[in-house]
């Protein structure tokens, strides 16, 4: 009996310890699920991530579950079983810090795996999504404690992981895979919903509409995603693009490009700071190359294509000047590599946009083409192999 009592006063005393220091905790549990992941997630197609990513929904579910089912009173202990009483207590108190870790992890993920699969200047708005979810998950900490916006999460993570998962399953994609990884997480949070009503039949009163609205509305917003291009193109994600003087193929596995000198700050000023173009300098008749590099994973063959447009000042519009297609097989760590030439260029805006064969973004690269005998000659240039 007094062991027991000892025992009962140490889990008071770190539960008012928990409870004290829990928002410099939970801070801490979103974080090192974050770099968790940056340390150990490479491949989207490896086996190791997509196991990673399930386990993390499996634990946030169950993190959920605990949480929901004791409040409501459904998760109790036998009369005098203190043990499985305290178990079940301490269940309960570190499950919003499993639930942080959890969503901390996936939301990591998500967030490297997404925003190399775009380009921020038309995924912006999603990418930023998953940004406001990740902190305001530390942030609006008594929020994401509600049913519907913990089942809400869920979802979502379940839907953003589906969308890439399916293509990887089948070696395919397009609508038809984007529309079953849609009903499939539907399919699978309703399981789960039903299975939390079966072991608790009053959890959902009172939030029974709400949990069903968070769900559909999330359902609505990826369709909005998705066919307005803004959601990236997973399992594919793009690992370099490079205007270019020249490209030639040297062997089987190398490619030669003569490029800019100043190219490594251009390449981040293009690729992150929004409305900040590439400058490339050209005599008159002189083509010039962009040169793309796109992961995809093992066996998934498709196309992808390079379209050049160039802005017309008097529409003020961009006007197609090309569309190029080329095979890509996946499975290359550094991607999948091809190039495509423009004759017949002149000084101005250009962009050139990598696509997938769906019509969605991977990759989009504005520049500005300067005519040399306006510039006072060539800046200096760089052989580099890729």
């Amino acid at each position: 009996m007094m062991n027991k009592i000892i025992q009962s006063e140490r889990i008071v005393a770190l539960k008012d310890w928990y409870i004290q220091n829990e928002r410099r905790l939970l801070p801490l549990a979103l974080l090192s699920g974050f770099i968790f992941d940056l340390l150990t997630v490479t491949r989207i197609d490896r086996l190791y991530e997509n196991i990673l990513l399930i386990v993390y929904m499996l634990i946030a579910a169950a993190a959920i579950a605990v949480m929901q089912l004791y409040d409501s009173g459904r998760l109790t202990a036998p009369v005098g079983n203190v043990r499985r009483e305290q178990l079940l207590m301490w269940l309960r108190l570190t499950s919003p810090f499993i639930i942080q870790f959890a969503l901390g992890g996936l939301f990591s993920v998500f967030l490297v795996l997404y925003s190399q699969a775009g380009s921020f200047m038309v995924s912006w708005i999603f990418i930023l999504l998953l940004v406001g979810l990740a902190i305001g998950n530390e942030l609006f900490r008594d929020t994401y404690q509600k049913l519907s916006v913990q089942v809400g999460i869920l979802f979502f993570c379940v839907f953003l992981f589906s969308v890439f998962f399916l293509p990887i399953i089948f070696l395919e994609m397009g609508s038809i895979m984007f529309i079953l990884s849609g009903l499939l997480s539907l399919l699978l949070i309703f399981l789960y919903i039903y299975w939390l009503s079966w072991l608790a039949p009053d959890l959902l009163e009172g939030c029974r509409a709400a949990v069903f609205s968070t769900v559909f509305g999330i359902f609505a917003l990826m369709n909005i995603f998705y066919f307005t291009a803004v959601l990236p193109p997973l399992p594919l994600s793009i690992q370099e693009t490079q205007l270019a003087y020249s490209v030639e193929r040297i062997n089987d596995y190398q490619y030669q490009l003569q490029i800019p000198d100043d190219t490594q700050v251009n390449d981040f000023l293009t690729e992150w700071v929004p409305f900040v173009p590439d400058q490339i300098h050209l005599r008159s008749g002189e083509p010039v190359y962009f040169f793309s590099s796109v992961f995809a994973p093992t066996d998934l063959t498709l196309s992808i294509a390079h379209h050049w447009e160039y802005f017309d000042r008097e529409s003020r519009s961009w006007i197609d000047a090309g569309r190029i297609s080329f095979p890509l097989r996946g499975g290359r760590d550094e991607g999948y590599r091809g190039y495509t030439l423009k004759h017949n260029v002149f000084p101005g805006r250009w962009r050139v946009t990598v696509e997938s064969s769906d019509g969605r973004i991977i990759s989009r690269r504005n520049f500005h083409i300067i005519d040399v005998s306006q510039s006072g000659g060539y800046p200096e240039r760089t052989t580099v192999i890729r």
